[in-house]
């Protein structure tokens, strides 16, 4: 079964958290200028790249240990069974900040609901006892060194970042909790990419796959649903 999720960043003037991670690349960036020839580019919050069949994000120096927000939701509905396109209900809009973390850039979603007092002290209380969540570990495919820029795989944002598995078994019942739908990466691929002056919005065509299950018939072949 295939559901399409939509991803949306935008800028953000607030503060911005541990859960699990992508791959780490093997494979040093290649100067900015080499990566550059031959790819397409969409200028916006973040330019979009498109080389070679995948997708990148260009961070700038400053867009690093900052805070954007992102929103993700469904693309398309299930027919029922608590999939709705567009629903927010199944993950608020979450604070995201992307921090270099050697030839990798750590997906990071900040805890915003612990604050206090704007002390030295008072902050280590917070970063040492509420977790942050790292989402994804994007490789740097290139980096400027004139400019501090580092374009990174956007990959890990075919990740299930919805907790959309959690979603679905729900949906469809405890009945069917023994075979479930999970993310079928080898089918994912993203869709249409646009981007403006104050946020980015990615299509991710998720494939979720599931042996035995049928979602009620809902997609044309439930065993690969979109």
């Amino acid at each position: 079964m295939l559901v399409r999720r939509l991803i949306a960043f935008a800028t953000t003037s607030l503060l911005w958290a541990v859960a699990g991670a992508h791959a780490v690349s093997a494979d040093a960036p290649v100067p900015y200028e080499t990566f550059v020839k031959g790819a397409e580019a969409q200028r916006g919050l973040f330019t979009v790249w498109r080389k070679d069949g995948k997708v990148y994000l260009e961070l700038a120096a400053s867009q690093l240990e900052h805070d954007f927000v992102q929103t993700i939701v469904p693309g398309n509905g299930l027919g029922g069974h608590f999939v709705v396109w567009g629903n927010t209900d199944h993950l608020p809009a979450e604070l995201v900040r992307f921090e270099r973390a050697g030839n990798d850039v750590a997906i990071v979603w900040p805890n915003p609901a612990f604050v206090a007092p704007h002390s030295p002290a008072s902050q280590r209380a917070i970063a040492h006892n509420f977790p942050r969540s790292i989402v994804g570990l994007a490789p740097i495919a290139a980096s400027d060194e004139r400019t501090g820029a580092v374009v990174i795989d956007a990959a890990p944002f075919l990740d299930d970042q919805l907790n959309l598995e959690n979603v679905l078994r729900q949906g469809l019942g405890e009945q069917r909790k023994d075979d479930p739908y999970t993310l079928d990466r080898r089918r994912s691929y993203f869709g249409k990419v646009k981007a403006f002056p104050q946020n980015v919005v990615i299509e991710a065509k998720q494939a979720w796959t599931s042996a035995t299950q049928r979602a009620d018939d809902v997609p044309a072949d439930p065993r690969y649903g979109k």
